[in-house]
């Protein structure tokens, strides 16, 4: 049965196991009335309805109600856009919304979940003992996986080893930093094992496997590696303003190299960093190798097609469903644009990149020539008969209007810019190098998509 199609049992696992209800006890997971854990069942079904229930917390908790991954995405050097979209966490104030909480709760819920859902698989005696493993396996990666974000974002954290209904105690000491990566380590290693490959028959397409665990676990080594190297390390990054006032006209500009001196990752100092990259290394080795499953590169026109999401590169994406209130989604909504009838962006396309950004690449590099929009139209600009083109480089300005960098008339507008559209270009959030990356979604007028 494929995760997708599990969500007709989400609605269940999710009354069975609850939700939070306050800054106190987001922790405690109350069953409704009229079905309890009890009730779930003994068999493979009750295993993966478990197992189901915690990935619902990806979806429910962190991606429903759009704070999630926006704290992640504001922490970028090249993320733009409109001001009041990046809120106080734009401006530095961690503690001024409820956008940081979404990485806080709930991965902390997540935990919980994960927690709830172990004790109960492991009770279960009427399940094929393999079902059984590799349901332990997948829980485990859920919590390493929650682990990793938090300890990222916040360092030290409190670890919970059972749930709040188990006994644990809400007050729990933030625990050092090399302590998190080893219980990280230790949940990912113990998953590897008795989770199933993407090539095994009872693999569950939408979950996660073997390949997905090691591949976590090579990003852990690298991180923790790139964290612990010596302080002093030179490094050159292309940096600066965007932009620049000429004349009162606001113009971009180009990024300059500086050179800037690593400093050591505070909490990382006792890492080893070349075992850690050594380590790293050897993981992602024999992924490519095939040692955990079948993994491959997509060609780049087929990275984000709908018919290739859960295929070969793709590891573990998140589940959803088009226009569910609580399992779609709204990244096509930010990163896209919602859509009218005539396929004009209504709404939306809030968040993209800046054009320093964009100059990090070769002209011809994919990630810019087919990752990046360069033509698009607001529903706002269909009375005058407008668009905007990206970015404003003589390239594309002469595909798009038809003039030269100095304004001369030289030639008429090429495809796709010749469709009777006139195309400009203004400095603003409303003309960014906007991603494709979430574009292929079933139905692209609807708030919450199945972007995944």
């Amino acid at each position: 049965m494929k995760f997708n199609h599990i969500f007709l049992s989400v609605a269940l696992s999710a009354a069975l196991m609850g939700g939070f209800t306050s800054c106190d006890d987001f922790l405690a997971e109350d069953p409704y009335a009229f079905v309890g854990p009890d009730q779930v069942g003994n068999d493979n079904a009750a295993v993966n309805l478990w197992v189901t229930g915690v990935y619902s917390k990806w979806a429910n908790d962190m991606f429903r109600w759009q704070n999630f991954p926006r704290v992640l995405e504001m922490d970028c050097d090249y993320t733009s856009g409109p001001d009041w979209a990046f809120s106080n966490l734009g401006a530095g104030n961690f503690q001024g919304d409820e956008v940081a909480d979404a990485v806080w709760k709930g991965c902390y819920s997540l935990i919980n979940r994960a927690n709830v859902a172990l004790n109960y698989v492991n009770q279960i005696t009427g399940a094929d003992e393999k079902v059984k493993a590799n349901a332990i396996g997948e829980l485990k990666f859920n919590k390493a996986f929650a682990y990793f974000m938090l300890t990222k974002a916040y360092g030290d954290i409190p670890m919970f080893d059972v749930a709040i209904s188990e006994g644990a105690s809400y007050e729990q000491p933030r625990r050092p930093i090399a302590e998190v990566y080893a219980e990280i380590i230790r949940l990912l290693e113990e998953a590897i094992p008795v989770m199933y490959k993407n090539t095994d028959a009872d693999f569950q397409e939408g979950h996660v496997a073997q390949g997905a665990a090691a591949g976590l676990l090579a990003k852990v080594y690298a991180t923790m590696a790139s964290g612990s190297m010596t302080a002093g390390e030179e490094m050159i990054v292309k940096t600066g303003a965007s932009y620049e006032f000429n004349n009162g006209e606001k113009v971009l500009v180009l990024p300059t190299s500086k050179t800037f001196k690593k400093t050591q990752v505070a909490g990382y100092e006792s890492f080893d960093t070349k075992d850690c990259y050594t380590k790293a290394a050897q993981y992602a080795k024999d992924v490519m190798d095939g040692k955990y499953g079948s993994y491959d590169l997509l060609p780049y026109d087929e990275l984000w097609k709908r018919s290739n999401y859960n295929k070969t590169e793709h590891m573990f994406m998140l589940q959803t469903l088009n226009n569910d209130e609580e399992y779609g989604n709204t990244i096509h909504r930010w990163f896209s644009g919602t859509e009218n009838a005539q396929g004009l962006i209504q709404q939306g396309q809030w968040i993209g990149n800046r054009y320093h950004w964009y100059t990090l690449f070769d002209s011809k590099d994919y990630r810019i020539t087919k990752g990046v929009k360069h033509r698009f139209r607001y529903s706002y600009q269909a009375s005058d008969n407008y668009g905007f083109y990206y970015p404003n480089t003589p390239e594309y300005k002469l595909m798009a209007t038809g003039y030269d960098e100095n304004g001369n008339k030289v030639a008429d507008p090429v495809a796709p810019y010749n469709d009777g559209v006139q195309y400009t270009f203004n400095v603003s959030s409303s003309t960014l190098a906007y991603s494709t990356k979430y574009s292929d979604v079933t139905d692209p007028t609807v708030e919450r998509s199945d972007a995944y």
